[in-house]
């Protein structure tokens, strides 16, 4: 934020990055929250907020919607964010969980001992924001875990997933807030699981992974989101 309040202006990014900043700045107002699930998105009213023209706003709403984090209306094609339905939830988490599992397996495998280092700070990160519990703290830490796992297990096709993990390691984990005894629990379990990369032993990491992931959503289901 500048002095004034106001969000800075994008106009004055360089062109090769513009596209790119402008993707980030959406993505994270809608993982946070500042931009609701199902708002529509305006690119004229979006271009006035954020300083840009049209041209590379368009070319950023494309990737968003390749990304997941939009989507388009079926009759006049008009974007606005995702609104998850709980069965398109229930989806992306079954994916999570193979991915969660696969990438914890290769951490095991792979990941230098600075990097488990590196991911026990943050389970001990998300662990500190759970009691007391700081929301916010927590989500961001949460995130960072996984995607955190997701960079150290060294393939770059498992990297094309990270909007769904962002997805739901942030905007899906965020209506389990109020669930205190979930978010306790769910701490715990990223301990576990680096105890098992840093044993070096994938088969423990990855279905500690795959069930920490099954967790998350059984809770979801049981906190009546739609």
């Amino acid at each position: 934020m500048s002095s004034t309040g106001q969000r800075p202006r994008l106009e004055t990014v360089s062109r090769s990055r513009l596209v790119e900043q402008i993707v980030e700045q959406i993505t994270e107002q809608i993982l946070s929250g500042e931009i609701a699930a199902g708002t529509p998105l305006g690119q004229e009213q979006l271009s006035a907020e954020l300083g840009v023209s049209r041209t590379p706003l368009r070319e950023a709403l494309r990737v968003l919607k390749s990304r997941g984090f939009v989507t388009s209306g079926a009759a006049n094609g008009s974007l606005s964010v995702v609104s998850l339905t709980r069965e398109r939830a229930a989806d992306m988490y079954e994916a999570r969980s193979m991915v969660d599992g696969f990438a914890a397996r290769l951490a095991a495998e792979r990941a230098t001992d600075e990097q488990i280092a590196g991911l026990e700070d943050l389970a001990e990160a998300v662990r500190s924001a759970s009691r007391p519990f700081h929301p916010k703290r927590y989500l961001e830490v949460h995130a960072e875990f996984h995607l955190s796992v997701l960079r150290v297990a060294g393939n770059e096709t498992l990297m094309t997933f990270e909007p769904i993990v962002q997805i739901t390691a942030r905007l899906l984990f965020a209506q389990l807030n109020r669930n205190r005894e979930r978010t306790i629990a769910s701490a715990g379990e990223h301990l576990e699981i680096c105890k098992a990369i840093r044993a070096r032993d994938p088969a423990r990491a990855e279905r500690l992974s795959r069930e920490h992931v099954q967790n998350a959503i059984a809770a979801w289901r049981a906190d009546g989101r739609s």
